[in-house]
C-alpha cells in the first residue's frame, strides 16, 4: 500500500474515532446538559442517541479527510488546523439543517447558548482529531 493511501486511510479512521466520541457522545451529553440546566424537556431515546453517534462518526470521517488535506497547508500552526476544520464542519452542519428546514433561527438566548456550545464541541473535535491523526501517522511512520 502506498504511503499516501495508508495516510488517507488513517486520517479517515482517526476522524471517525474522534467524531464518534466527541461529536457523537460528548455532543449528546452537552445538549442534554443544556436541556437540564434550562429546564427544557429531555428528548432522550436509544434511537436518537444512536443517530447522533452515527452522524458524529460520518461527520468525523469527513473531518479526518479535511484535516489530511489541510496538513500540507497548515502544517506548522498549532491547533489552527483543528479549529478551522471544526468551524467548517459546524458551518456546513448548520447550513444542511437550514436547507432541510429542520432548524430556524429564533434570536433566543437558549439557541445562542446551544449554538456556541456545539461550535465549541466541533472545534474540540477538530483539535483532538488532528492530534489523533498525527499520532497515528507518526506511529506508523516509525
Amino acid at each position: 500500500m502506498k504511503a499516501i493511501h495508508r495516510d488517507l486511510l488513517l486520517a479517515l479512521v482517526s476522524g471517525a474515532i474522534a467524531g464518534t466520541v466527541i461529536l457523537g457522545i460528548v455532543g449528546r451529553a452537552v445538549t442534554v446538559t443544556i436541556a437540564v440546566a434550562t429546564d427544557n424537556p429531555l428528548n432522550l431515546s436509544l434511537k436518537g442517541a444512536m443517530e447522533v453517534v452515527i452522524i458524529g462518526t460520518l461527520i468525523g470521517a469527513i473531518g479526518g479527510i479535511l484535516l489530511f488535506v489541510l496538513r500540507r497547508n497548515l502544517s506548522n500552526v498549532l491547533y489552527l488546523r483543528g479549529i478551522v476544520v471544526g468551524a467548517l464542519l459546524f458551518t456546513c452542519s448548520v447550513l444542511v439543517l437550514l436547507t432541510w428546514g429542520t432548524f430556524r433561527f429564533s434570536y433566543s438566548g437558549l439557541q445562542l447558548l446551544t449554538l456556541i456550545s456545539v461550535l465549541i464541541v466541533y472545534m474540540a473535535y477538530g483539535i483532538i482529531a488532528d492530534f489523533i491523526q498525527r499520532l497515528f501517522i507518526e506511529t506508523v511512520d516509525e
